[in-house]
């Protein structure tokens, strides 16, 4: 037992020091937990400082072999990626230009060979992979290590590109200017206060032809004037004098005589060049030679003179499309004053030519120098006339103008217009002829003739195409025309002059074949005409009549038909031997006779009535009419005919043909008397004949037949009327659809030609339309859904945004200053307070995108169920930050959930508390979701004011109330329903049941 005790003892202290161990080794862990902690904070600050400069940071060894750390501004100036240089420590120097790269290898051969201190690098250039050339100046130095050895070197390169170019601008400028000031054309003269000249642009002052040794050092008054003292001394007025008093810039012209006695003339430009304390002491003088100029300006008064008085209007029109010059002729013409018209640009006269036409216009003056172009233009009082503007491009005195001639063409304009108009009838009367017409150029001296123009009629009487036969000989295109005789009348035309007329002539060759008839003419240019008709479709029909009436004669004399003749008083002028037979009589009984002889009583008066119409419609087409033949028996016949008239269009002879239909319409009796079956049909079933009268309406109809107010034999209402009219002419069977009260019906009307009528099968279709139009309100009401859903997913994209800019983005932003600004002084208080300050900051950051992440994917959702992640919503949206009690119960179902079903019922729920906090007003939600052998129940009860649940629907049947629409609708989707009790007051409760499904 001792022994026993003794060894629990031993075991108890074990797992004491085993418990005093594991602590120990607790602490180490959190202590290297943090200084990790602190090292990746150190890490990270780091980064960001390196990667966010615009220079190119490096850490590598001591031989520069390998690259340990490279800042992202190295992609952005040497254009490689970083990836590379890891791999490959020196592929740098592949990016220096050729000239450098040799250079730079033996300085750093150097470093690595010697000491390793600081290096500043000769400037440098390299290529980038888009083939531009970059300056770069670079220095790096050594990092040592505790032992104080270089274990790392580092450096820093920039782009000096800018500052390279902006110095050898400077030297390029300098050059630059110089090299304008002695390529000048005027001459530049520097003078000082004692009026000498001090310096000379050229080597020769043009104005005197003087050298320039001979000019510097003397006074301006004796080079230029001959002078022997200023000019002021002289009393003469001097603008140099005035220049150095005012200090201001001045300009003049000079005339004066050189000493071969020419009179020339100066323009000057004076401009003063002050000291420090302002006082003028040079003036530099800018003389141009105007001599030209001056006797160019009498030839323009002279030119100007000519112009003002032409009859044509011209116009000088500046850069910018305003008028700078208009004579007299363009003032009488458009009626303005000239003052009205320097105002103006071309486009308020030429409505055709706008503004945003003047640029391409200017281009293309330019590039022609003159252009010729027809437009309108618009008077003062807003007539409109045609013009002719010819524009011509001048340049003078370094200004561009465009010099317009304008003519009125009015007159021309006219001449042209019936010309053309008389030109375009000729066309369109050669072309739409219905004869053919060739006109052919002699060649041969009139042994053959070449096609030069060929009309439409002539391409289809001769099956040829006018651009195929174009320029090719007669006698190649139709090498029958000499036998035909065509090619001798053509040459007798052509030496006489008189027209000639070929007869009727069958052509043929090898290509087509045809009767033709030519009538040959010579034009004033002696070119030959040929006007010709194809006559080959006359021949046939000729021919054909002749076998027609063969062909006639032998119809009407064996046809099976009866075929009779009629005068304009309705008695017989022919009748053939089927109409004897049919009706027992011989020719000579018939002939003469009035047709209502042989006609019933009751149809006599209707046959006076019948041929009054047929004689003014000259058509008639199956009239029935019921007949007695010569035995007394009776037949019935329908009958079509047509009417003939005479050339003056009086009315000559009827031509019909009869039809025995009597054992027809006994059928048809028969099947009436069989069709009575429709009075035993629960359906309408009507009959309407051609003249839109009620033959029949079973018992079914009689509400119907009360709406038409009608019965049998009595007109229906005209819709019906025209419906029955319709479907006779159409021949087929048509379907309608008429509300009478609150029933709607559907009719299908059937025709029966041949008997006469029409037959309406009518169905109630009242019901079915109903559910049709339910349904057309659920597609809406589903668009509409569609759309909510749309707008609300755009909606979240801008809130999300938002967060992102607002929130984040500012604070990231707050971050990256305070970064910049931060200046080490050595101080660790400092330090740690800038440290803080950033980590407070980050930490803001890191729990604003935890908030959002939670809001976009619900991650408890997806991790711990269901249950956790409404029970977590429940308390940290509806408690925390809106102060709303809640309740929750669930029966452990998470385990049984799939993904599909989690997502669904959270968002159901979660839609729901948002209108409980938007619309209910409430203090306590209750949440709960149970299980049962067949579906989940999820309910949703607060103690809010309650609405209106009938008023609510309708509200939302009307294009509101989405959320909870969206909810129902996806329910009811997936087989599940949703309830909603609620009365104002009384709070509200929303059950969801959704079915368990084989994911469940």
């Amino acid at each position: 037992m001792k022994e026993k005790v003794e060894n629990q003892h031993d075991m108890v202290v074990s797992i004491e020091k085993m418990r005093r161990r594991i602590m120990e080794l607790e602490r180490t862990m959190a202590h290297l937990k943090t200084k990790e902690k602190i090292l990746k904070e150190g890490d990270n600050h780091f980064r960001e400082i390196a990667e966010n400069i615009q220079e190119v940071f490096w850490i590598c060894s001591p031989d520069w072999e390998k690259i340990f750390y490279i800042s992202p501004a190295y992609e952005k100036i040497w254009g490689f990626s970083c990836e590379s240089l890891y791999k490959n420590g020196r592929s740098w120097l592949e990016a220096v230009v050729e000239e450098d790269r040799d250079r730079l290898k033996k300085d750093l051969a150097r470093k690595v060979a010697g000491d390793l201190s600081e290096v500043d690098f000769p400037k440098y250039r390299i290529r980038c992979p888009n083939g531009t050339l970059r300056w770069i100046q670079a220095r790096a130095f050594p990092i040592h290590n505790e032992e104080g050895q270089v274990y790392r070197m580092a450096g820093i390169a920039e782009d000096i590109t800018m500052r390279k170019i902006a110095e050898d601008n400077a030297i390029y400028q300098e050059q630059y200017f110089r090299s304008i000031l002695q390529n000048l054309h005027e001459d530049i003269l520097v003078i000082d206060r004692d009026y000498r000249i001090t310096d000379l642009n050229h080597g020769i002052f043009a104005m005197t032809g003087q050298e320039r040794d001979q000019v510097i050092g003397r006074c301006c008054y004796d080079v230029l004037h001959g002078y022997t003292e200023p000019c002021v001394h002289l009393g003469v007025e001097c603008q140099l004098h005035e220049v150095f008093q005012t200090g201001e810039p001045a300009s003049c012209q000079h005339r004066y005589i050189r000493e071969d006695g020419m009179v020339c003339y100066v323009d000057k430009l004076l401009s003063p060049i002050k000291s420090e304390d302002g006082r003028v002491v040079r003036v530099i003088e800018a003389l141009r030679d105007i001599t030209q100029f001056k006797k160019n300006e009498e030839q323009i008064r002279l030119t100007q003179f000519a112009i003002d008085h032409t009859s044509d209007a011209a116009f000088w029109i500046g850069s910018d499309s305003r008028f700078v010059y208009i004579n007299e002729a363009a003032v009488k013409t458009l009626g303005y004053s000239r003052e009205e018209l320097l105002g103006m640009k071309v486009s308020d006269i030429d409505p055709i030519f706008t503004e945003e036409d003047w640029p391409g216009h200017w281009d293309e003056l330019k590039r022609k120098s003159s252009i010729t172009v027809e437009s309108m233009h618009r008077k003062k009082d807003g007539r409109m006339f045609p013009v002719e503007v010819v524009a011509n491009y001048i340049k003078y005195e370094d200004r561009e103008y465009n010099c317009a001639i304008v003519r009125d063409i009015t007159e021309r304009k006219d001449s042209e217009r019936k010309l053309k108009e008389s030109e375009t009838r000729l066309r369109e009367l050669f072309q739409n002829i219905s004869s053919g017409v060739a006109v052919y150029e002699v060649v041969d001296e009139g042994r053959d003739f070449i096609f030069r123009d060929f009309n439409r009629a002539g391409e289809k009487i001769d099956s040829a195409k006018k651009e195929d036969i174009m320029g090719r000989r007669v006698t190649e295109v139709f090498p029958g025309v000499e036998t035909f005789g065509l090619l001798e009348v053509f040459c007798r035309v052509w030496q006489t002059g008189t027209p000639q007329h070929h007869p009727i002539t069958l052509y043929k060759d090898k290509r087509i074949s045809g009767w033709r008839e030519n009538y040959v003419y010579k034009l004033p240019t002696g070119e030959i005409v040929a006007v010709y008709d194809d006559i080959t479709e006359r021949k046939k029909a000729e021919e054909s009549l002749r076998a027609s009436e063969e062909h006639f004669r032998l119809f009407y004399e064996r046809s099976p038909l009866g075929y009779q003749s009629l005068d304009e008083n309705g008695c017989f002028i022919e009748v053939n031997p089927a109409w004897c037979n049919l009706m027992g009589y011989s020719y000579d009984e018939v002939i003469g006779l009035w047709f209502g002889d042989f006609l019933v009583l009751s149809e006599k008066d209707i046959f006076r009535e019948r041929i009054l119409r047929f004689k003014a419609a000259g058509e008639i087409r199956g009239v029935q009419f019921e007949l007695i033949r010569k035995d007394g028996s009776h037949i019935i016949v329908e009958i079509d005919g047509k009417v003939s008239y005479d050339e003056q269009g009086n009315f000559q002879q009827s031509h019909c043909v009869l039809r025995d239909i009597t054992s027809r319409k006994q059928a048809e009796k028969e099947i009436e008397d069989l069709a009575k079956f429709p009075s035993e049909d629960p359906s309408p079933v009507m009959r309407i004949n051609r003249e839109g009268k009620l033959l029949y309406g079973n018992e079914a109809s009689k509400s119907l037949i009360d709406q038409w107010d009608c019965s049998e034999r009595e007109s229906v209402p005209d819709e019906w009327r025209q419906i029955a009219s319709e479907v006779f002419a159409e021949g087929r069977v048509k379907r309608i659809e008429m509300k009478y009260d609150s029933r709607i019906f559907s009719f299908y009307v059937v025709p029966v030609v041949d008997s006469g009528y029409v037959n309406l099968y009518g169905h109630d279709v009242t019901e079915r339309k109903k559910i049709e139009e339910k349904l057309i309100r659920h597609r809406e009401q589903l668009s509409s859904l569609v759309s909510q859903l749309a707008s609300s997913e755009e909606q979240e994209r801008k809130r999300i945004a938002t967060e992102l800019h607002d929130r984040i983005g500012q604070s990231l932003v707050l971050a990256k200053m305070k970064m910049d600004m931060y200046e080490p002084s050595g101080s660790e208080e400092d330090f740690e307070k800038f440290r803080k300050e950033i980590s407070e900051t980050l930490g803001k950051v890191i729990n604003q995108t935890q908030s959002m992440t939670y809001d976009l994917g619900t991650p408890t959702l997806y991790d711990l169920g269901l249950a956790s992640a409404i029970r977590e919503w429940l308390i940290e949206e509806m408690e925390y930050k809106y102060g709303i009690a809640t309740h929750f119960e669930e029966d452990g179902i998470d385990n049984k959930l799939d993904n599909k079903t989690r997502v669904f019922l959270f968002r159901a729920v979660r839609e729901l508390l948002i209108n409980v906090v938007k619309h209910a007003r409430a203090r306590h939600v209750r949440v709960s979701v149970q299980r049962d052998d067949f579906n989940i129940t999820l309910c949703v009860s607060d103690d809010g004011i309650g609405y209106d649940v009938q008023q609510v629907t309708v509200s939302r049947q009307k294009g509101s109330g989405f959320g909870l629409f969206s909810i129902k609708e996806r329910i009811k989707y997936m087989g599940g329903r949703m309830d909603i009790q609620s009365q104002p007051g009384k709070g509200t409760q929303v059950r969801l049941v959704y079915p368990i499904s084989d994911s469940i």
